[in-house]
């Protein structure tokens, strides 16, 4: 298993985005507790916990946007766009896309290199004049994008042509990759081990804490980033912490 790399097939994804004629596909987080899925799937990011994101939003009274995007001309020109909060969470987890921006309230001085603007729609169309594509059929999945988010990214780019490709998504996700399959098999192997691990562990008198820290322990010396814990009335760990198995740990 190679380094850091696409989960997806690439030449089926430019394939398909032929087919669709388009010359970018785009997948977005906004506010709401979904929606995420495709945009982990293009760029390899794991969107934090929701309530940084109300708390960007609540704080900043700026829409929370994240967006990744992958132009069929040239796939390793690929971006991904967030807000300044996320840069350190994404410098951890780093993935593959490597041309990384962000926006938010941060003050331009404090990252010349990668801070874009305030807002996202700014940012976003800043980016895709760079990269020609202001003028280009984008693809969007407009199953996860909120009416006003929409019609925003509309303003931002007022010469491009929008189009609706969650059905490209689900025709992707439907036929799994080798990488797909392989990080599959993998997850399932650490799951069940360490499961097996945290009953063998488990005895009177001990905390919810203590058991979600083994578990904790275990998933990551086996080589996951992300887990969910839940169990319970006093489950330990109610939300998740720990990624997917990295790519070059296995």
């Amino acid at each position: 298993m190679s380094a850091r790399q696409p989960i997806f097939d690439v030449q089926r994804l430019l394939n398909l985005m032929e087919d669709f004629d388009l010359d970018l596909i785009v997948a977005s987080r906004t506010r709401g507790n979904s929606g995420d899925v495709n945009l982990t799937y293009l760029s390899g990011y794991i969107i934090p916990r929701l309530r940084n994101i109300w708390g960007f939003i609540m704080e900043y009274d700026q829409p929370y946007l994240a967006l990744a995007g992958l132009p069929r001309n040239e796939y390793k020109d690929a971006f991904l766009l967030a807000v300044d909060q996320d840069e350190k969470m994404i410098a951890m987890q780093n993935p593959w896309i490597k041309d990384r921006r962000y926006y938010g309230c941060t003050p331009p001085q404090a990252r010349l290199d990668t801070w874009i603007a305030e807002d996202p729609f700014t940012s976003f169309a800043k980016i895709l004049d760079e990269k020609g594509l202001a003028q280009g059929k984008i693809g969007l999945d407009m199953e996860n994008l909120t009416v006003d988010i929409y019609e925003e990214l509309r303003k931002a780019l007022p010469e491009a042509t929008f189009k609706d490709t969650s059905d490209l998504f689900w025709k992707m996700r439907m036929i799994k990759s080798q990488e797909e399959i392989a990080r599959m098999k993998k997850s399932n192997e650490i799951a069940v081990k360490a499961t097996i691990n945290y009953y063998n562990l488990i005895r009177e008198g001990i905390s919810g804490t203590e058991l979600s820290d083994i578990l904790n322990y275990t998933y990551k010396s086996l080589g996951a980033e992300y887990k969910f814990a839940h169990g319970g009335w006093n489950r330990g760990e109610p939300e998740g912490s720990w990624g997917a198995p990295r790519g070059e740990d296995y």
